[in-house]
C-alpha cells in the first residue's frame, strides 16, 4: 500500500507597508529592482550637481587667488617704485 501526500506550494509573499499590499516574490523582486534603478539615477543626479558646484567654487577661488596675486604684485611694484625716490 502506498500513501500519497499532496502539498500545495504557495509563493512567498511580501507585505508592502506603504500601500498595505501583499506582493508575490516576483513582484517584490521587480519593485526592488525599480527602486534600486531609481535610487541610482537620483544619486547620479545629486553627484553631478555637487560636482558642478565644486567646479564653480574651485573656479571662483582660482579667480580670487589670481586677482589677489595680481593686486599684490601691482602694489609691491608701486611700493618699490615709490621707495626708490627716497
Amino acid at each position: 500500500m502506498v500513501e500519497l501526500v499532496l502539498c500545495k506550494i504557495y509563493p512567498i509573499l511580501y507585505f508592502e507597508n506603504s500601500s498595505k499590499r501583499i506582493l508575490t516574490e516576483s513582484q517584490e523582486s521587480l519593485a526592488n529592482r525599480k527602486f534600486e534603478r531609481d535610487y541610482e539615477v537620483a544619486m547620479e543626479s545629486i553627484i553631478e550637481d555637487r560636482e558642478k558646484q565644486l567646479t564653480m567654487v574651485s573656479m571662483f577661488y582660482d579667480t580670487v587667488f589670481a586677482v589677489y596675486f595680481l593686486l599684490m604684485n601691482y602694489l609691491t611694484q608701486k611700493i618699490f617704485f615709490l621707495l626708490s625716490f627716497r
